[in-house]
C-alpha cells in the first residue's frame, strides 16, 4: 500500500460513492462539501500525522505508510465483508 498515489478528484468521487451507498435512495451527496473538507481539513491533518503526502498543485495524494493504520484498514475491510 505504501507509495500508492491517488488523484484528488478520484478520492472525492470514491468518498461520494461510499457516502451515497449508505443513504436512502434519492439523497444526494454534496461533492463540493467533500472536496472542501478534504482539501482544507482532512488531507492536511493526515499530512501532519505523516500518513500521506498531499501535493495540492498536482492534485495527488500519496500514502507514505503507517503499519498501525494498515492493520486497522485490513481489519475493517475483513469485518465489512462478514
Amino acid at each position: 500500500m505504501e507509495g500508492k498515489v491517488a488523484e484528488f478528484d478520484d478520492a472525492v468521487e470514491g468518498i461520494s460513492k461510499y457516502k451515497a451507498a449508505g443513504k436512502e435512495t434519492g439523497n444526494q451527496v454534496n461533492q463540493e462539501k467533500i472536496r472542501i473538507e478534504l482539501h482544507h481539513s482532512l488531507l492536511p491533518q493526515l499530512g501532519d500525522a505523516d500518513v500521506i503526502d498531499y501535493d495540492q498543485r498536482q492534485g495527488t495524494i500519496r500514502f507514505t505508510g503507517n503499519s498501525a493504520l494498515e492493520e486497522w484498514v485490513d481489519h475493517a475491510q475483513h469485518k465489512e465483508v462478514e
